[in-house]
């Protein structure tokens, strides 16, 4: 993310996504002109450490930032330049009384 290497998920879902512009015409067909199709990443980590969780949240402030990834499409690495569009975590974990880290974290991406 951003030039930062980030602990390599728990899972990765790579998805598409049209963004088009659908009405109705007269003869109450539907009709769509696509825009693009975007490439959407849902991001997972089953457990992450207080410092993988900085690294991770502080590189995903910017509007828009730089992803790697492996694409099943090309079957090659690919950056694409995204946007969060959902940023998610479960509970944070202790030990005894100390913050150790967080599970189930969510990263949703979408290409921009």
């Amino acid at each position: 993310m951003a030039g930062t290497t980030v602990r390599t998920p728990s899972l990765l879902r790579v998805g598409f996504a049209n963004i088009a512009k659908i009405e109705q015409n007269a003869a109450g067909l539907t009709v769509m002109d696509r825009l693009a199709r975007k490439r959407r990443l849902e991001i997972k980590w089953a457990y992450l450490t207080n410092t993988q969780m900085g690294t991770i949240a502080s590189n995903v402030t910017s509007p828009f930032f730089s992803v790697s990834y492996y694409d099943p499409e090309t079957s090659a690495a690919k950056t694409i330049t995204c946007r969060v569009e959902n940023f998610e975590t479960g509970m944070q974990r202790y030990a005894g009384s100390a913050a150790v880290g967080w599970q189930d974290v969510k990263l949703e991406l979408i290409e921009q």
